[in-house]
């Protein structure tokens, strides 16, 4: 590994997505799709590498590939349910954007989220706390981020701190309503 020569602020992808697919496995889950960008995508990695570590498959016909925008998620969505043959219990969409996309697709198909399909983003952005069903997410403290950010680069301008800093703010889970628990029978 190569050490940057800059400081660095970063919400790991990699991790919030492990999250996100961890929840969804301990809540029953084991045919999880995937809606958003696959060419040199964290997200997509981590998706893939967590199936795979709990003995499931990452297979091309659960993934929706599309941008990560709510256009995107609403096309994602489209050609995961062209594809997928049984349809997977759970979906991840790499933005809470694209999640919103997808699932208003997923309505137009008459599919009940979560009853019929969980759906999860990332992000935790507003509007995820208003649509119904409200969206379980992943959420990047990208305010805190900017603060630290800020704070750092004071420090550096005024000679705080010489060598590079790299610092790690926390993912956080915000379960909310779009996930059904299958170990229960319940949404949650």
């Amino acid at each position: 590994m190569i050490a940057a020569e800059w400081d660095q602020i970063i919400c790991d992808g990699y991790e919030a997505t492990q999250i996100v697919i961890r929840h969804l496995i301990a809540y029953g889950h084991r045919r999880i799709g995937y809606i958003g960008e696959v060419s040199n995508e964290v997200r997509y990695q981590a998706y893939c590498d967590t199936l795979r570590e709990h003995g499931l498959e990452c297979s091309a016909n659960m993934v929706g590939k599309c941008q990560q925008s709510g256009a995107g998620g609403y096309d994602g969505a489209k050609l995961l349910l062209n594809t997928a043959n049984p349809l997977p219990t759970a979906v991840f969409c790499a933005t809470d954007i694209a999640a919103l996309g997808a699932m208003r697709r997923f309505s137009e198909s008459k599919i009940d989220v979560p009853h019929q399909l969980s759906v999860v983003g990332m992000d935790n952005i507003d509007l995820a706390g208003y649509v119904s069903p409200m969206l379980t997410t992943v959420e990047m403290p990208i305010a805190e981020m900017g603060k630290v950010a800020l704070q750092t680069l004071v420090d550096r301008i005024n000679k705080r701190h010489r060598l590079p800093m790299k610092i790690f703010l926390p993912n956080r889970l915000v379960i909310r309503e779009s996930v059904a628990n299958l170990n229960s029978g319940s949404y949650i």
